[in-house]
């Protein structure tokens, strides 16, 4: 027997060796994801990770990424005077005087936001904007509307759909009457023309003499009579408008429904000019204007 001949006194069963080294590995991952996932959502916060994608700046946000935060987490001011327009996120403080936007929210379909004031404001009666851009481009014009003291919430539904909400910038701005684009209807043979406004339940309808206005028809719908408070309230309130109306020369009706009540009018401001509300334009007031404050308050115009 030659004693330098290898013996062999066992076998290694590799299949067996390897699944508990996969097993912690997975284990390992898995907590690593569920550890850092805080971490790595508020490594994007305000960012949508798809839309960076989409726009080719994934690459550039992590290589940039301090810009990013530098931009996402600037909590600044600016006055009407500047031309410098902020980034839009839940961060950012817009300010001018005794006003404030804060509490941003943007999505594909609509801003939201808060209006603060330590003083009564009635910005139906101003000429305060929130413009929206970007890349340089215009996408929206918000005129800031309603009575507030305290802090109200505000909605904006966009007109179109937005592409995308990565770097949206925005500025409060006074837009006068002589800054609005110019606006022509088509008229008949007469000079009669009309332009039709319409948000969720309230339509206007403005019809014009050579492009100035002359008579106004609306028509609101009330659908919510399972609040009863809140219908008779409207109700109520509604009716002495219509009285006001029919008693000084215009004319107005408010039909009950199932759900709710109609409210028309049909006024021709020669004979009728007082103001119902601020959708109330009056006498020779121009098309341009109607057009550009009334898409400006959220009202689809044709």
């Amino acid at each position: 027997m030659n004693n330098n001949e290898p013996v062999v006194i066992g076998k290694v069963k590799k299949n067996k060796t390897g699944k508990p080294l996969v097993v912690l590995i997975l284990f390992l991952f898995i907590g690593s994801i569920v550890l850092f996932l805080p971490t790595i959502t508020d490594y994007f916060k305000d960012y949508n990770i798809i839309d960076l994608v989409k726009e080719g700046k994934i690459i550039d946000f992590f290589i940039n990424h301090e810009n990013y935060i530098e931009k996402e987490n600037t909590t600044t001011t600016v006055k009407i005077s500047e031309t410098n327009n902020l980034l839009i996120n839940s961060k950012t403080i817009l300010k001018y005087n005794n006003f404030t936007l804060t509490n941003f929210n943007i999505t594909k379909e609509k801003i939201d936001f808060k209006i603060n004031t330590s003083t009564n404001i009635n910005f139906d009666k101003s000429k305060y904007y929130l413009v929206l851009k970007q890349n340089n481009k215009e996408i929206a014009t918000i005129k800031l509307i309603g009575e507030v003291k305290g802090s109200i919430d505000y909605t904006f539904n966009f007109a179109d759909k937005l592409n995308n909400i990565v770097e949206v910038y925005g500025e409060i701005k006074i837009i006068q009457e002589t800054d609005y684009p110019k606006f022509t209807l088509s008229s008949d043979e007469t000079g009669i023309s009309s332009l039709i406004c319409t948000k969720k339940d309230d339509t206007y309808e403005y019809i014009f003499n050579d492009n100035l206005l002359s008579k106004i028809k609306q028509n609101y719908i009330f659908n919510d009579i399972g609040n009863t408070n809140d219908y008779y309230q409207q109700y109520r309130n509604y009716t002495l408008i219509m009285d006001k109306i029919n008693s000084n020369g215009g004319t107005a009706s408010i039909v009950e429904t199932y759900t709710g009540f109609t409210f028309t009018t049909d006024i021709d401001l020669n004979i009728y000019q007082e103001q119902i509300n601020y959708n109330y334009y009056s006498l020779n007031t121009k098309s341009n204007i109607i057009n550009f404050e009334m898409i400006a308050k959220g009202y689809d115009c044709k």
